[in-house]
């Protein structure tokens, strides 16, 4: 395998909630030296069942990978974007459940004082608990790795646990930062314009797209 020629297209069984565990694996055995690219299955919209595909067979609970290698003349690039932008907000993770996926206390960066996640959105916003899920509609949640940012969306809110789930796990100690939504179409232009510089027309695509960016989209689509 060489990481000019090989990527690893890699599609996990979501509802196992087990991405960050095989990635894990995958950087520990240090035996493939490419990039993995790919995502989570999430099965239909009631979250009972997750299918994929081996070859075979329909499994469940597991990951599949290709391990694809370009042709002698042929190039691969990988493009990503997400149609939010980060605004002036942060705050630490202080209690997390990493396999339920909710974050429960967060912390202002300079102070490190434990306040529940629900009170501290709803001060942010000025509203009541009540009114919260309804003011973050137009916002999600992102943790920036290397200047990059990566989006973590919201998958409910618990009002009376005071807590937030998300579709990742996201751990103590993390720095979470508030995302506003940009214009989709012309967001998703701009980034593959910018993708697309100095690059020859390409001649195929394998397309992921996030359900969320989907559903928090329907009149752009």
């Amino acid at each position: 395998l060489h990481v000019a020629e090989t990527f690893a297209l890699t599609f996990i069984d979501g509802l196992s909630a087990s991405e960050s565990f095989l990635m894990e694996a995958v950087y520990r055995d240090g035996k493939f030296p490419c990039l993995f690219v790919g995502g989570s299955a999430g099965g239909r919209l009631d979250f009972k069942s997750t299918w994929t595909f081996d070859g075979t067979e329909v499994v469940e609970n597991s990951a599949v990978i290709a391990f694809v290698r370009m042709a002698k003349d042929k190039r691969f690039g990988v493009f990503n974007t997400h149609n939010f932008s980060s605004t002036s907000t942060s705050f630490l993770v202080c209690k997390s459940d990493l396999i339920g996926r909710t974050v429960s206390q967060v912390a202002e960066p300079e102070q490190f004082e434990p306040t529940n996640f629900v009170y501290f959105l709803a001060r942010h916003f000025a509203c009541s608990r009540a009114a919260l899920p309804d003011k973050i509609k137009d916002y999600a949640f992102g943790i920036e790795i290397e200047g990059e940012i990566f989006v973590r969306a919201v998958a409910g809110i618990d009002l009376e646990k005071g807590q937030l789930s998300f579709y990742c796990d996201i751990a103590p100690g993390d720095r979470l930062h508030l995302l506003k939504a940009d214009n989709f179409v012309d967001k998703t232009n701009a980034d593959f314009a910018k993708f697309s510089e100095r690059k020859p027309k390409p001649l195929g695509a394998i397309l992921n797209d996030c359900i969320c960016r989907r559903l928090g989209n329907p009149s752009s689509l």
